[in-house]
């Protein structure tokens, strides 16, 4: 079994466990090598690329200690690390390869860094073409925090990214990453009688990434999802159809959040407005509604802008704070929340 790295957003490692754990995996290791939104794990590359909560894939090809990062001395490892490595057996007639770089924390970017290992690449290995933009397959160097060690992979999960869902006929103008929406479910503890409800769902992302997540484990979950806009419902509906969800399995309808049709449910996730639009909401009157027809014990889980005050909320309604996590959201930093009613 290969030696994966899975690549989630930092924050988000916690959500990519449950995920492992709901399918049967149990030994991972979580932030390896002290690199955050990375969890390593040997499984098949095929089961890595059907987990919802990653962003890429990529095969562990070896790893070196860097004694310096100046330059002849960082070209000495590069070079040792690319001669241990069989490259080739791996690329499989691939001629282009393409490299990209990532730095943690404490390691400042440097552009020469990936002009070296270019160069050693063409140097080891004689017939590799290395494009500075797109090839066959991108080789990926990753510097762990303090910067005294290099990691060296191969990306097996395909140029496009993973967040980029086929089902995606209708995108909503400001559209939830579904790899937060897989998270959001994840994180909020659903069990087999749960009722989930998204009073804002724009595209169904959240909607559509509980049922697939969901659906082969638990048999009695019911969904509601709901935006003001009905021309949003319609564009939802058509996404669930796109990703083969029979439409038995959940209920799309329009409704407005200050007040939604439904009597108590378990879960309410949702991404409500953000940016500009967010200083516009009546947060007070919103959380009074969802609280209302939240059951003892639910849960919330929403995506907040820095400018609400979640503290006031919290108190005012009786809500503990499970998680908290931030993420960096539409190019805007925000904030995941997983609350819990209390009685």
């Amino acid at each position: 079994m290969p030696r994966l790295i899975l690549v989630t957003l930092n924050g988000l490692e916690e959500a990519v466990v449950r995920e492992l754990k709901l399918r049967g995996v149990l030994n991972f290791t979580v932030s390896p090598y002290g690199m955050d939104g990375r969890v390593l794990v040997d499984v098949d590359v095929n089961f890595a690329k059907s987990l919802r909560t990653i962003e890429r894939v990529y095969l562990l090809l070896g790893r070196c200690e860097l004694k310096s990062l100046e330059r002849k001395r960082f070209r000495e490892s590069v070079r040792s690390l690319l001669k241990e490595v069989d490259l080739e057996s791996y690329i499989r007639g691939l001629r282009v390869i393409s490299i990209k770089c990532y730095y943690h924390a404490g390691v400042k970017p440097r552009k020469e860094y990936e002009k070296i290992i270019a160069r050693e690449v063409k140097r080891v290995f004689k017939d590799i073409i290395v494009s500075p933009t797109v090839g066959d397959v991108r080789l990926i160097c990753e510097f762990p925090p303090g910067g005294d060690s290099l990691i060296l992979g191969l990306e097996v999960s395909g140029l496009r990214p993973l967040h980029r869902r086929l089902y995606t006929v209708y995108s909503h103008p400001a559209m939830l990453n579904p790899i937060v929406a897989a998270a959001m479910i994840l994180l909020s503890d659903i069990n087999d009688n749960s009722l989930i409800y998204d009073p804002f769902c724009g595209a169904g992302t959240i909607p559509i990434e509980a049922t697939i997540l969901l659906s082969k484990h638990y048999h009695n979950i019911r969904i509601l999802a709901s935006d003001i806009n009905p021309i949003y419902v319609k564009q939802a509906t058509i996404n669930a159809t796109k990703a083969g969800i029979p439409l038995g399995n959940m209920l799309f309808f329009v409704a407005d959040a200050l007040n939604p049709p439904v009597k108590e449910v378990t879960h309410i996730v949702t991404d409500p407005p953000r940016g500009r639009r967010e200083v516009e909401i009546p947060w007070e009157k919103i959380f009074d509604r969802l609280v209302r027809h939240l059951a003892d014990n639910g849960r919330i889980a929403i995506i907040l802008g820095r400018s609400v005050k979640v503290e006031n909320i919290r108190s005012r309604y009786k809500l503990e704070v499970i998680h908290e996590i931030n993420i960096i959201h539409g190019g805007m930093k925000a904030f995941l929340y997983i609350l819990e009613k209390k009685q």
